[in-house]
């Protein structure tokens, strides 16, 4: 007799009620991606308890007056819920000779001891219900993963195992058993899916995770640690240095300026169909330098720079860095009252811009020289091109830029030369290559532009400008991409959302992919590696006080 022909309708109609709108896969960090069809192909990992561990959990068992796998199940539905990032988790487990698939909501990050509560409740509902298999529930199935539930938790002290076919489907079981030298977990899983490694690891966080849950059950699930203090010095110290090996005594222009010498030839910047080679990039920055070094510009001193997406962007940043100023990107679409903020706290005297710009710009009291009229060309033409002795040092302001703040009232960061040059030689980012194709498609009042254009430019690549808006026109901006033959670009991950509805297929082909501004989507994520992924994708953080990104996860 099965378990379920006890009571058939009632089972069906208990399950189907326990189950209805349940998500219908467990999605686990994996090493590989999910076959369209399981090989089972199977792997196991055998380890164990420690005895203080084993000890903690009996007595906490007993005094919660509940069974010795409550919390242990509770330990493995946390760290499940910590894996997966998901808070309705089913999870299958045996019983008296069938099988639970017990469903838990845990949305509101409880106590430990809450969920042990939880457990005990569910499993005393569900044991009457147990089945041999839920092939039979009217549950959508797919060849590439078990139906209802993908992970199984079996407490077998009395060597009780479930059926072979149950377990084979499961992406992963663990099983908790009594041995002579205590309590033995064996985690077996999906080959195709998982590495050994990732299982070790995975039964190192739940010993780590349920020590803590023993010591401290009242503490939230996601307050518990799950990494062993080797792993976590790892983390934080080995994987954390923070040394970086980069030109220390060099300011970014001067950086630029041997790059320019080693490969003068080549183009360094295209915005539109107009192209600069480095030498002309160079020579240009230096005319420009010359006349604003003429107006006073010199260490500490803030230029505004407010024109179009073009090569007089360049050639502006270029020309005040070499002045020995900094330079402080104006957005003209910004409201008035903060541009005029702005230009004020800055003490801003000269403003470099567009003619087109201005009728959008607050009045001004300083110099303004619009870097698109004759005037402005004839009066350049007359400068010298060669180098302008030194000024400024690596310590001195490279750029300010002016975030919201905290109080809605806009904050200057003030950022330095030796912050650009850590950030264009971190080795975490370091992928750049004269043979490189750069985009510069984030807009210059914001960070990432920093990473493009520095990035580009101080390792000889060729720095692309991409003018059309991804948000207004998507398609148009891809094209822009895939004609300028681009490998590296940064995007945010709103755009990267976006083009992941609209043109999925929009990053194929790029050497590297770098996204940040908020958490991604892993839909998104997924439809982006499916229609032609990236050979590299870098999700970066960082306040702009860190000088783009403070962390990385590759």
């Amino acid at each position: 007799m099965t378990p379920e022909s006890l009571l058939p309708d009632a089972s069906a109609s208990f399950w189907q009620k326990q189950l209805s709108g349940a998500p219908a896969l467990l999605e686990l960090p994996t090493d590989r991606p999910r076959p369209p069809a399981q090989r089972l192909q199977r792997g196991s990992f055998q380890g164990g308890l420690s005895a203080p561990l084993s000890t903690a959990l009996e007595t906490l068992a007993q005094r919660e007056a509940v069974p010795l796998f409550v919390p242990l199940l509770a330990g493995f539905s946390a760290l499940l819920h910590r894996y997966s990032l998901q808070d309705d988790l089913v999870v299958g487990t045996s019983a008296e000779g069938g099988i639970l698939a017990l469903r838990q909501d845990l949305s509101d990050n409880p106590r430990f001891v809450d969920v042990m509560a939880r457990v005990q409740s569910l499993h005393q509902m569900a044991v009457p219900h147990r089945m041999s298999s839920f092939e039979k529930l009217a549950v959508p199935q797919g060849f590439s993963h078990a139906p209802v539930f993908q992970v199984m938790f079996v407490f077998a002290p009395l060597e009780e195992r479930p059926a072979e076919a149950v377990r084979a489907r499961c992406d992963l079981v663990l099983s908790v058993s009594r041995s002579p030298e205590g309590w033995r977990t064996t985690f077996e899983y999906d080959a195709d899916l998982f590495d050994a490694d990732r299982i070790q690891r995975m039964a190192s966080h739940f010993q780590t995770l349920l020590e803590a849950a023993v010591a401290q059950p009242s503490r939230s699930i996601a307050s518990l640690p799950l990494l062993p203090a080797a792993e976590l010095h790892r983390v934080l110290r080995e994987w954390n240095d923070a040394a970086v090996d980069f030109p220390r005594d060099l300011c970014i222009h001067e950086r630029f300026a041997l790059q320019a010498a080693r490969t003068p030839d080549a183009p360094a910047v295209t915005y539109r169909s107009r192209t600069l080679s480095y030498r002309q990039l160079d020579e240009r920055s230096n005319q420009l330098a010359w006349h604003l070094r003429s107006l006073g510009v010199g260490p500490e001193a803030l230029v505004g720079l407010c024109v179009d997406r073009s090569i007089d962007l360049v050639v502006g940043m270029l020309a005040i860095l070499k002045a020995g100023g900094a330079y402080l990107c104006l957005d003209a679409s910004h409201p008035s009252e903060r541009l005029a903020f702005m230009l004020q706290d800055a003490r801003v005297n000269v403003l470099l811009a567009h003619q087109s710009k201005l009728e959008r710009l607050p009045p001004f009291g300083g110099t303004t020289l619009c870097l698109d009229s004759d005037a402005a060309a004839e009066l350049l033409r007359q400068q010298p091109t060669d180098g302008l002795p030194r000024t400024a040092g690596p310590e001195n302001l490279a750029y300010v830029i002016f975030t919201s703040g905290s109080t809605g009232r806009p904050k200057g960061s003030a950022i330095l030369h030796r912050g650009v040059l850590a950030l264009a030689f971190d080795p975490l980012l370091h992928a750049f290559s004269a043979s490189d194709r750069v985009a510069q498609a984030s807009n210059v009042s914001f960070d990432p532009s920093t990473f493009e254009i520095w990035g580009a430019l101080l390792h000889g690549a060729h720095l692309i400008g991409i003018t059309a808006s991804p948000a207004h026109s998507p398609h148009e901006f891809v094209a822009q991409v895939q004609d300028g033959r681009v490998s590296v670009m940064f995007v945010t991950t709103a755009v990267l959302h976006l083009l992941a509805r609209q043109v999925p297929a929009a990053f194929k082909g790029l050497k590297m992919l770098v996204l940040g501004g908020e958490a991604a989507d892993p839909l998104a994520l997924r439809e982006v590696l499916q229609h032609g992924p990236p050979q590299r994708l870098v999700n970066g953080y960082g306040p702009t006080e860190c000088t783009v990104f403070s962390s990385f996860h590759l």
